[in-house]
């Protein structure tokens, strides 16, 4: 009963941080350590033309912006 607990508490602070996210008024998204992108906010959804149910952005990316588009990702 505890994990079902900690599960949907984390659950709900995984939507509070989405909430705040999508109130700042610019841009933002968070990428992986390789890089490829695993999180934007409404307003990068809108912006790109996205609907919230598309959640492959990456694979947006990927497909319509050229290499050298984008800078290449640090190595930390």
């Amino acid at each position: 009963m505890a994990t079902v607990e900690h599960s949907s508490e984390r659950v709900r602070q995984a939507q509070d941080v989405r909430l705040i996210v999508d109130a700042i008024p610019t841009l933002a998204w968070s990428a992986r350590s390789d890089g490829s992108a695993d999180f934007f906010n409404q307003r990068w959804l809108d912006y790109a033309g996205l609907s919230a149910e598309h959640r492959l952005v990456s694979e947006f990316l990927d497909r319509n912006l050229e290499q050298k588009d984008s800078p290449p990702c640090p190595k930390s």
